[in-house]
């Protein structure tokens, strides 16, 4: 279903830890969600772990929790990295049938969306968090933000594919706050 005014979407680290390395990236990018979405995000406990800390099974737990909460009504990557097919064999596969839901990321959350694939459950690849909503300049590529309405306000209403005027190749150094208002 089209989410809604005030939905809850979560926001969770599947991969990599950027998003606690860069709390001020992933506050950026939470803040654009929920104003281009009308949403409310809920940022889960995976997003301030890094490191050792940011184990399979809490980022496994995070995926589990945001499935099985009926108030959680879509699920954002933070962002991409390379682990998280250790995460698959951790997840609770009824629950995760039971309750489909559209989980958005790209890269590395190629595995869980093969994942949920089989499972039967549909999924959006594209975007994070940290990559799309955060760090694009002082707003969101309008391009990006209208793929992203449509998927996930209007995913039933017809959508003409048309080519995007701009794009960013390549980020600014993400640890410098004042590259979030630059391009």
């Amino acid at each position: 279903r089209a989410l809604r005014a005030g939905d809850v979407v979560a926001v969770l680290a599947p991969s990599s830890g950027a998003a606690a390395i860069f709390p001020h990236v992933r506050d950026q990018g939470v803040r654009r969600l929920e104003a281009l979405l009308g949403a409310t995000a809920r940022v889960m406990p995976s997003c301030a772990l890094a490191g050792a800390a940011l184990t399979p099974a809490a980022r496994a737990a995070d995926l589990n929790a945001a499935f099985g909460d009926a108030d959680v009504k879509a699920i954002v990557c933070a962002i991409g990295g390379d682990d998280a097919v250790r995460v698959l064999p951790l997840l609770d596969r009824a629950l995760i049938a039971a309750n489909p839901k559209p989980l958005l990321g790209f890269s590395d959350a190629t595995a869980l969306h093969l994942y949920l694939d089989r499972l039967g459950v549909p999924s959006l690849y594209g975007g994070a968090l940290l990559c799309q909503f955060a760090i694009s300049g002082p707003a969101m590529h309008e391009f990006t933000a209208a793929a992203f309405r449509h998927a996930l306000l209007s995913p039933e209403a017809p959508l003409r594919l048309e080519p995007s005027r701009a794009f960013q190749d390549g980020y600014l150094e993400w640890g410098d706050e004042a590259n979030l208002a630059r391009a």
